[in-house]
């Protein structure tokens, strides 16, 4: 496990469980504060979040798992698991 992912896992373990996509493609908790961004996209920036690759890589090692609260997997939730498997490398 990499320390970006060891900190993910401690952020969503200290707060609701998930890491959300926000508008841009920031990977955040949901209470992780957010400021606007400057300029014509006007978007939130996180004060904190993981890349894209960060979040598929703790999916495909069991860390974490989609909530299945949107159908396109770019953009559904993730949360941590709820079955034993929790952390599995084997998969």
């Amino acid at each position: 496990m990499s320390p970006t992912q060891a900190e993910a896992l401690k952020r969503m373990a200290a707060g609701s469980g998930r890491l959300i996509r926000i508008r841009g493609g920031y990977w955040t908790t949901p209470e992780t504060p957010t400021r606007p961004q400057l300029g014509p996209s006007g978007h939130m920036i996180p004060a904190w979040s993981v890349s894209v690759a960060t979040v598929y890589a703790m999916e495909k090692a069991g860390l974490i798992e989609r909530a299945g609260e949107f159908p396109e997997m770019w953009r559904d939730t993730r949360r941590l698991p709820t079955t034993a498997t929790q952390g599995d490398t084997t998969k």
